[in-house]
């Protein structure tokens, strides 16, 4: 659910208002909720991740 919310409201509402708002949603008088909320900035991408090393040393022939 929280994930549908902050997809919905992301382009319109800034991140402490959306933070605000979903507290209020869910929040029941007697909780005492805590929100934590990872944003990823659209261009933190992963680089690729590097080949793996060789398992074993090539072979050379002499001859």
């Amino acid at each position: 659910m929280a994930v549908q919310y902050v997809r919905q409201y992301s382009e319109t509402y800034s991140v402490a208002s959306m933070c605000d708002m979903l507290l209020n949603h869910c929040r029941n008088p007697v909780d005492n909720l805590t929100l934590i909320l990872v944003y990823f900035k659209p261009s933190a991408r992963l680089p690729s991740p590097a080949p793996p090393a060789p398992t074993k040393l090539p072979v050379r022939v002499v001859g």
